[in-house]
């Protein structure tokens, strides 16, 4: 499934779409499997870095907070990158972030991603970064590692 954008006038409102194939039909089709909600588009991020935001060393930091407090943490420095005020548990509104969509339903695939046992490191990696991207969160490199070290050895 993935998060279609259809514009109506001048407003963009986001879809969650999976794609179904028929077998007499020569093409795919799109099934919408729930509205997400209107669209909007913050202004330019302000330059924030994430140790300066959460004021501790970057080792200390992964080593004591929890993996779903991390990713909460870095949707919060997303809003104040983009100077939003969000209520995360009513998100009624789609948020057009970087390369991906902030909602109700990335919001609730990143915080409750589960990795499976027994998939390879590339497939690992490439499941967080996908989930990550998705709900706009721009990360450096070095945060990245940080993240898939700690699932990878929790």
């Amino acid at each position: 499934m993935y998060i279609r954008i259809k514009q109506h006038k001048n407003h963009k409102y986001a879809y969650l779409v999976k794609t179904k194939r028929y077998k007499r039909k020569k093409y795919p089709k799109q099934i919408v499997v729930k509205y997400l909600g209107k669209v909007l588009t913050p202004k330019k991020p302000k330059p924030l870095a994430f140790k300066n935001y959460i004021n501790k060393e970057i080792n200390l930091y992964f080593k004591e907070t929890k993996l779903r407090n991390i990713f909460l943490d870095l949707i919060k420095l997303e809003q104040k990158r983009h100077n939003l005020k969000l209520d995360l548990n009513n998100l009624q509104l789609v948020y057009e972030l970087n390369e991906g969509f902030l909602c109700d339903y990335t919001l609730q695939q990143l915080l409750n991603l589960k990795i499976p046992l027994k998939a390879s490191d590339k497939e690992k990696s490439l499941l967080l970064a996908n989930t990550i991207l998705s709900t706009g969160i721009k990360l450096p490199p070095y945060l990245f590692i940080k993240i898939f070290q700690k699932i990878h050895n929790p």
